[in-house]
């Protein structure tokens, strides 16, 4: 998509598909008001971050190592767990 249109920034946003699919994320920026032509202003300048619990990138889509290898090493783990989840609240209703 980049090479389509190389202005292109990544967004992140909350995978809210099913309630057990949720989990936090967010965009952290600096804004001089709270307004909505503030707010694209700094989107469009790539001026934010996207964190969660588990990474945080740039506006690139960029994340260090540490938190790549992180989320590399877990996922099998979190897999395991939202399944378990998913069962245990299906069991419950």
């Amino acid at each position: 998509m980049k090479s389509v249109n190389p202005r292109l920034l990544a967004i992140a946003s909350h995978d809210f598909h099913r309630k057990d699919s949720y989990y936090d994320v967010g965009i952290e920026m600096d804004v001089p008001e709270l307004s909505r032509e503030a707010i694209l202003h700094q989107l469009r300048q790539g001026s934010y971050t996207m964190k969660s619990r588990f990474f945080c990138a740039d506006p690139c889509g960029r994340i260090n190592w540490v938190n790549a290898a992180s989320v590399q090493m877990l996922s099998p783990a979190l897999k395991v767990l939202r399944n378990a989840r998913a069962l245990l609240s299906r069991w419950s209703s």
